[in-house]
């Protein structure tokens, strides 16, 4: 049920998925012709949003892919030590993967490392956002961390974007804490199941902190965003 409401205010986590990274590939102008590594692939849903002759290569973690996602990528890897040749790829896309990893700072590294010179990248990565797909959740990072992992790599940051004001970050951990511990609550049948009975402000959660959100404007928003999203390119 939850799957068809993924973009919709009735689901908890609506403030993600409305500003998922999948839907801004784009912002790497993908052309024929080029080879596109997504670290991170999950599922491969990327690959259903590429032009046609673009080579898609998909790594992922095998702790983490093929056990969490049942991914069936190009090739396991991880994204602290990609198993390419330097300057081997056009494009590289990491999205929520990088909080994951023990050594962020040396996957940018890497990235440059194998983005021919021109080359784009495609970064998010969560801020406001619970632990998830522990144990392998090791850290959130803040845009001063971004930049600098950038800058020591050799990375230009062309776009940097915010995703969330902090009156929507605050929305999504409310809703999540209700879904998560009311699911529990019923899973194990403890007396916390009684915030199911909760589970139906969600959808006036989200849509109050959108409108109070819009009427905030550029006001207090900046110090809890949802997550970050970045584009880099290799001069």
């Amino acid at each position: 049920m939850l799957l068809s409401l993924r973009k919709t205010p009735f689901h908890p986590q609506w403030f993600v998925l409305r500003n998922s990274a999948y839907d801004d590939i784009d912002l790497v102008q993908p052309r024929q012709g080029d080879r596109l590594l997504d670290i991170g692939c999950g599922r491969s849903v990327l690959q259903r949003k590429l032009p046609s002759m673009v080579e898609y290569i998909s790594l992922d973690y095998p702790d983490t892919g093929a056990e969490l996602y049942q991914s069936s990528p190009s090739i396991f890897g991880t994204a602290e030590q990609l198993p390419f040749p330097d300057a081997s790829i056009d494009i590289a896309v990491c999205l929520e993967v990088v909080e994951h990893l023990e050594d962020p700072k040396r996957a940018f590294v890497e990235i440059g490392r194998v983005l021919k010179p021109g080359g784009r990248a495609l970064l998010s990565v969560p801020f406001a956002y619970p632990i998830h797909d522990a144990p392998h959740d090791f850290q959130r990072l803040t845009e001063y961390q971004l930049h600098r992992f950038a800058s020591d790599s050799k990375l230009v940051v062309t776009q940097f974007k915010e995703t969330g004001h902090a009156i929507e970050s605050a929305a999504l951990l409310m809703n999540l804490a209700i879904a998560k511990t009311a699911l529990d609550g019923i899973r194990h049948h403890h007396p916390a199941a009684f915030l199911v009975l909760f589970m139906p402000l969600i959808p006036f959660l989200n849509i109050g902190a959108w409108l109070l959100a819009r009427l905030a404007s550029d006001c207090g928003g900046r110090f809890l965003p949802t997550g970050y999203q970045l584009v880099l390119s290799k001069e």
